[in-house]
């Protein structure tokens, strides 16, 4: 595995090599402005028609002022082709012809188990080679014909055969092993999950016997795994009716959205993911013209799911059987979405039938009707619980009024105990909702509501009394709150932040005066708390290096804010000075009592004790960023 120093170096080695300007021009035309300085062109991230994209080679970031979004190189893959930094960095490497280390990221081996020693690469090898072995079996082979009828007559198309690459793994004990040859070691086999240990012996066996075989990609099209489903006059017993692959250094189930390499652009287009609780289900749906759906694997929707869909879609309509584990299944995906901010949809069949079967019954334009007919979570769930417990007494609409209150305090989108940001607005209309529909007055709501997550609150915080409490989640309003409606305090802070950016040499001198924990805001704090991480380790903590760090974090547009709206200050060291004493102004006032004087008063001795003067620092500061600038100039 690669070291953090290592992890860092590569980062970095990916970043020197790629040229912001020239990256950015391969989608958009850009346009020098300010002698070169800078690069302007239309934003590719929101509806543009009067240039508001700003790219700054020197610092090697990007900017759009309408949409707010920003960062550097990593940040603009990912915004465009929705991928995560992993993939992005990859992705760089590759266009810049640098290799790929085996283990680019810490835990690309976890639960790999034994198969350390194989890279992804190899792995990667073995699963296209088996695509294209079971895709061959089952077009082609005389005893795959009775595959063909099964899949015919449930309705799959040929041409749906071609494009998911179906197979079909024989029912001969090592018959993919025999296939292999020398070409793939068993090592990259296990690797790959296409075979596992026998019980009885220290031979192999394959993992997939008598099964369908659809390939798993992830979202760039790459196969990462398989799923086999057992055909229905199969003579083997006690197996399951759907398997997927072994989880390992390509595939998790938790992490994995099956279709998504398909429907990733119509999802985009229809701002709009249809999910499916199977991969057959996806299938059924994309063959019949519905473009923008996808699916989990065997697993309820995980945060990582959640967060992967947050980037392609505003709306997501989640698809559930109408049995009782059906709607068990929806109910246990709610927060998680109402968290993410997302407008979620459940969509529940009747009749007990599964998607796949409802769309040849009823038709596509059907199933359209139900998508856009699907109640929005809240009141899905709403209605699951007045269908359980009714609202017929005091008690049950006491029982209602506590699950639906639950509900919200599940939701980690307040700090404390009081909501923030966006989610406050959200939150009211919900609440307007539940006032409404059971009648108990808006003020007991409320208090109510106050006193359970006071409770949830402190059962935190007594759960974390030994260990610590973990950081604050930063949420998008927070941000946008700060840069819009700043409180004092928090413009004091910012252009702190501002200060160390554009002069990164002075934080050894300013995290002398202020410490991490009178940083009142979450986001900025976090910034800070990484400029000290990075000058602790001998690095400056520079643009390129903070966003560097960053990697998917919602900081780096903030980031990036910060830097460009320095740059428009005139930097001096009375601002320096300034800034500091505020900060020590707002110590005193916030730690001694008041006095005669009154609450804002500061006393006459304080001092700023700086061990170099701010003049000197700034000087040296702005030498050395000149330096940089000349040597770059140079081409050094």
């Amino acid at each position: 595995m690669l070291s953090q120093s290592q992890w860092q170096d590569f980062k970095e080695l990916v970043r020197r090599s790629t040229d912001l300007v020239t990256l950015i021009s391969e989608s958009v035309t850009l346009q020098p402005i300010s002698g070169g300085r800078e690069f302007v062109g239309l934003c590719l991230f929101h509806t543009d028609h009067s240039p508001s994209m700003r790219v700054y080679p020197e610092r090697q970031t990007f900017k759009c002022w309408a949409c707010q979004t920003g960062g550097d190189c990593f940040e603009f893959v990912m915004q465009r082709e929705k991928v995560s930094f992993r993939e992005a960095l990859e992705m760089l490497a590759l266009r810049a012809r640098i290799e790929v280390p085996k283990s680019i990221d810490r835990q690309e081996n976890q639960g790999a188990g034994e198969n350390k020693g194989v890279s992804k690469s190899q792995v990667y090898d073995v699963l296209n080679w088996a695509e294209n072995l079971y895709h061959e079996v089952l077009v082609s082979s005389p005893g795959a014909k009775h595959v063909l009828s099964y899949l015919t007559d449930r309705g799959v198309q040929p041409e749906t055969i071609r494009r998911y690459k179906f197979g079909y793994a024989p029912n001969v004990w090592g018959w993919l092993q025999n296939q292999v040859k020398a070409k793939f070691s068993k090592e990259q086999l296990l690797a790959a999950g296409l075979i596992r240990k026998r019980l009885d012996s220290a031979d192999f066996s394959d993992f997939f016997r008598d099964r369908v075989m659809i390939p798993i990609h992830d979202s760039q099209g790459k196969t990462v795994a398989f799923g086999g489903r057992i055909l229905p006059d199969s003579k083997l017993e006690n197996v399951g009716k759907y398997i997927n692959s072994p989880e390992g250094i390509l595939f998790s189930k938790s992490r994995v959205i099956y279709g998504l390499n398909y429907s990733r652009e119509e999802i985009v287009k229809a701002e709009t993911a249809i999910v499916m609780e199977g991969y057959m289900d996806c299938i059924m749906a994309q063959q019949a013209g519905i473009a923008n759906c996808c699916a989990t694997l065997g697993t309820a929707l995980t945060e990582q799911h959640v967060t992967t869909l947050k980037r392609f879609a505003r709306k997501v309509v989640v698809v559930f059987d109408g049995d009782d584990p059906g709607q068990k299944a929806a109910e246990k995906s709610i927060p998680q979405f109402l968290a993410q901010e997302l407008d979620l949809r459940i969509l529940t069949l009747t009749e007990d039938k599964d998607p796949a079967d409802a769309m040849l019954t009823r038709g596509p334009e059907w199933f359209r009707e139900q998508v856009a007919k699907a109640p929005e979570a809240w009141e899905f769930k709403l209605r699951r619980v007045l269908e359980r417990i009714g609202l017929d007494s005091v008690d049950s609409a006491h029982r209602v009024l506590e699950e639906m209150l639950e509900l919200l305090c599940e939701v980690p989108t307040y700090l404390g105990s009081t909501p923030t940001g966006r989610w406050q607005m959200r939150e009211d209309i919900l609440l307007g909702k539940l006032f409404q529909r059971l009648g108990i007055p808006e003020k007991n709501v409320r208090d109510r509501l106050s006193e359970l997550r006071r409770l949830r609150v402190q059962r935190g915080a007594n759960m974390n009394s030994n260990g610590g409490a973990p950081q604050s989640p930063i949420i998008p309003s927070q941000i946008n709150r700060l840069k819009q409606k700043p409180t004092v305090d928090e413009q004091i802070e910012a252009e702190l932040l501002q200060i160390v950016l554009l002069y990164p040499e002075t934080v050894r001198s300013i995290r002398q005066e202020i410490s991490a924990k009178e940083i009142s805001s979450t986001p900025l704090r976090q910034l800070w708390e990484l400029c000290l991480e990075l000058i602790d380790q001998q690095i400056l903590p520079s643009i390129d290096q903070v966003l560097l760090r960053l990697e998917e974090s919602e900081l780096k547009p903030l980031a990036v804010w910060l830097d460009e709206t320095g740059r428009q200050k005139n930097i001096t060291p009375e601002l320096i000075n300034r800034t500091l004493l505020a900060v020590q102004r707002r110590r005193v006032r916030t730690t001694r009592p008041s006095t005669q004087d009154g609450p804002g008063a500061t006393p006459d001795n304080l001092k700023i004790n700086e061990p170099v003067d701010s003049k000197t620092l700034l000087r040296q500061a702005a030498e050395k960023q000149q330096r940089l600038h000349e040597r770059r100039d140079a081409g050094q």
